[in-house]
């Protein structure tokens, strides 16, 4: 039986587990689970509402404070359970006792909302307010803030078990979440593409500026209220990272509107920008203004900034690449939407769904793009390498050529360089007698010994070698000598280099060689391998006389 591997065996168990699961899915009767929706409480409320609130504990009583309260019939329904709803920008406090809209002679339940010295919001949250179980008749809340626009007179209460509701919370976000894990997904993928890019030598920048865009997006897009509360677990966090992501978005838009055009620079956009943030954070933590109250004006600059952002990239817009001509529009339409409602309809809830898919959608075409770019660049790098290898690398014995040895001399030092000028022996002869096939196998031999002794070493002609040394004296030179005719000598003996022609005891190889080193005056390479040449003929003369 033939050897399985762990991997092919856990394919197959996925495969009978899919095949499984398919199978009962067919066979089995389905009953359909429903969750069960939130029980809202929507009637036989009382209400108490104060634009001009008095003795306020949470507010300095030089501001306008909003104030409700709400009663309702404490039900057995509702005793033991919890009940759910969401405040903005609001302290609450929950009481149960004998007399509707009582807060003065109630027993405290619950309570929601720090004060700080530098804001006076304690941020956006869902409330899950625990009901014990009591005598008392009546359930009231107390909701106080500082915001007309935040100031709501009524509130989608729902009573049920804690657990019950954070998972109709969940189904509910889950429409919303998704977007916003899908704009975090391809944020990251677009910053590994900004590194891929960035460590292979490519200029791709804008992939580096689109990713933090779309990461910071999702963090700004916080619609899953209860999820972005259940993972920060802190409503001023949440505030925060909110509105100071929201001053981010901007200025990482401009810069990769700057890298994806041509010729245009944003550098006053961004620096007013900012400088709007920047005065902004100085009023909020200085008390004098929070953020809520001063965000308009931020809005309008960043308004401004789209409109003259949208005129430089209209006159411009021919010059863009073809792939960011197709989806850019969806993007800047993204900005406007967004700022339409936010200032001209609400400044509460989500208004960004169907803009975010339009987002999502720019950010697809642009992580093809940006793969596409890498191949492209990968595939033009070892195109150039293999072009560089065919013009600096002689074909057979794989040694650098004459412009390679051309190369390497003008980059470095003539005054330390030595020239081991060598000529190999009885080429002809080879040729003559084993064909040009036993020519090129001494050719490769030649190389094999010369590579083995020399570091730099280049073919420069039919039966023509040069070796580069630098740093060497007399002495090294002499060694280097007798280094290469050891390795001839064993080469000769061994003969495993030789391939077919082995067995021929006339294939032999033999190299003559001459070296000469820098002398005050030279100005070239040539004038030193001159010398070189002059005292290898020399020795290949002595050579063939020998052997005549």
């Amino acid at each position: 039986m033939k050897y399985i591997t762990k991997g092919r065996t856990l394919i197959l168990f996925f495969c009978l587990m899919i095949f499984t699961d398919l199978i009962l899915y067919v066979s089995i009767d389905r009953i359909d689970v429903k969750l069960d929706k939130m029980n809202y409480i929507s009637d036989e409320w009382e209400k108490e509402i104060t634009k001009n609130a008095e003795n306020s504990i949470y507010f300095d009583s030089d501001k306008k404070v909003y104030r409700i309260v709400l009663t309702h019939k404490l039900t057995d329904d509702m005793k033991g359970k919890n009940l759910t709803f969401k405040t903005n920008d609001s302290f609450v406090d929950a009481f149960i006792g004998d007399t509707p809209l009582d807060t003065s002679n109630s027993k405290q339940i619950y309570h929601f909302g720090n004060k700080y010295s530098y804001c006076d919001s304690p941020g956006t949250i869902y409330h899950f307010v625990e009901v014990p179980e009591s005598d008392a008749e009546y359930i009231t809340f107390r909701m106080e803030t500082a915001y007309k626009n935040k100031f709501l007179t009524n509130y989608d209460m729902a009573v049920g078990g804690k657990n019950e509701l954070i998972i109709d919370y969940l189904h509910n976000e889950l429409s919303m979440s998704i977007p916003n894990v899908i704009m975090i997904i391809f944020g990251i993928l677009l910053l590994a593409i900004s590194v891929t890019a960035k460590f292979i030598n490519i200029s791709y920048t804008e992939t580096l500026a689109l990713g933090c865009l779309s990461i910071a997006f999702a963090i700004y897009a916080s619609c899953p209220l209860y999820l972005c509360q259940h993972i920060v677990r802190h409503a001023p966090i949440q505030y925060y990272m909110y509105y100071l992501v929201y001053f981010f978005l901007p200025l990482l838009m401009l810069v990769y509107f700057e890298n994806i055009v041509p010729n245009m620079t944003v550098n006053v956009m961004f620096y007013l920008c900012s400088g709007i943030a920047a005065v902004l954070s100085i009023l909020h933590f200085t008390g004098i203004a929070a953020y809520t109250r001063t965000i308009n004006i931020f809005n309008a600059g960043v308004a401004v900034t789209a409109v003259v952002l949208i005129v430089m990239v209209a006159r411009r817009f021919k010059k863009i690449a073809f792939i960011n001509r197709v989806s850019i529009l969806t993007l800047l339409s993204f900005c406007l939407i967004n700022i339409i409602f936010y200032v001209f309809v609400s400044t509460l809830g989500n208004h960004s769904y169907i803009a975010r898919a339009g987002f999502i959608i720019y950010l697809i075409f642009a992580c093809f793009d940006g793969i596409r770019k890498i191949m492209e660049n990968i595939y033009r790098q070892r195109e150039n390498g293999l072009l560089e290898q065919i013009a600096y690398t002689d074909n057979l014995t794989e040694l650098g050529n004459r412009y390679s040895l051309e190369r390497v001399v003008k980059n470095n030092d003539i005054e330390k360089l030595s020239i081991v000028s060598m000529d190999l022996n009885y080429l002809k002869f080879t040729n003559d007698t084993f064909g040009h096939a036993g020519g090129d196998v001494l050719l490769k031999s030649a190389a094999v010994a010369l590579k083995s002794v020399f570091e730099y070493v280049y073919r420069v002609g039919g039966d023509e070698f040069i070796a580069l040394v630098y740093d060497a004296d007399e002495e090294k030179l002499d060694y280097l000598n007798f280094q290469l005719n050891e390795k001839i000598a064993e080469m000769n003996i061994r003969r495993t280099e030789f391939a077919e022609f082995a067995g021929k005891d006339q294939f032999r190889l033999s190299i003559a060689a001459g070296h000469a080193s820098y002398e005050k005056g030279d100005t070239s390479y040539e004038q030193i391998m001159q010398r070189a040449d002059k005292i290898m003929y020399v020795k290949k003369r002595e050579l063939h006389n020998k052997n005549n």
